[in-house]
């Protein structure tokens, strides 16, 4: 339909998106509206989720907010945190986010492997949860390992409450890591002692000061004000 006479703009969530748009006609078509980020209020009553999960107190806090399903990579999670423990990194990792239907035979084999490499106390299956702004503090990192990511609202409410992002790259979420010079991008093609070993130096980021330092993306092109704006702007053809 990118071709189409009919068709006069294409919205992306992110470049990473629009680029999967090879046809030549549909160039001009193309726009990037970020996702709108809420801002988190000042009165926010934030939650440690380790009160509720005392497994998760842990030297190092993992975070994964994700559908449990293959694309989103919790095996890789799960894989990066066997090779921390094997290192004696003290580690824990929350997945946080429901099954997807259909993908049962998924979550077993991730309950399997945890089982069979002994990460029973280290990994918590918290479900879905609509209080990510008030728990998403508790966590060292957010791992974001997932192959199809148009924009990655869970990193930027991570990067928001100061928490760095881990994204593997050619996301969308690598954007939002990028662009927001808050966290790291490591590519699909390496080891998972490298992306271990990335997520620790990725953990130790100090956020808040980047944050200070650089433009804040995420309070500026993510605003719901710039993004009401190009919306109104792409629908005047």
């Amino acid at each position: 339909f990118s071709a189409s006479k009919c068709v006069k703009r294409i919205i992306s969530a992110s470049n990473c998106v629009a680029d999967q748009i090879h046809n030549k006609k549909a160039e001009s078509k193309k726009v990037t509206i970020y996702n709108p980020v809420k801002q988190i209020p000042k009165d926010i009553k934030r939650k440690n989720l380790c009160d509720e999960y005392p497994s998760l107190d842990k030297e190092l806090k993992i975070a994964q907010v994700a559908f449990i399903t293959p694309t989103k990579g919790q095996d890789v999670s799960l894989s990066v945190l066997e090779n921390l423990k094997s290192s004696g990194v003290d580690a824990s990792l929350a997945i946080i986010g429901s099954v997807r239907e259909g993908d049962e035979q998924y979550k077993a084999m991730l309950d399997e492997k945890i089982k069979v490499s002994d990460l029973t106390d280290n990994v918590v299956f918290t479900g879905f949860r609509n209080d990510i702004d008030e728990i998403i503090g508790t966590f060292d990192v957010l791992f974001v390992p997932s192959v199809i990511e148009g924009f990655s609202l869970a990193a930027a409410q991570a990067i928001m409450e100061n928490v760095p992002v881990l994204s593997i790259d050619k996301t969308g979420c690598t954007e939002v890591v990028e662009k927001s010079n808050c966290g790291m991008v490591y590519s699909g093609e390496s080891e998972i002692s490298v992306i271990a070993d990335t997520l620790l130096k990725t953990a130790s980021l100090d956020i808040k000061s980047i944050k200070e330092k650089h433009p804040d993306f995420l309070l500026s092109e993510c605003s719901k004000e710039n993004f009401s704006k190009r919306i109104s702007k792409a629908f005047v053809l």
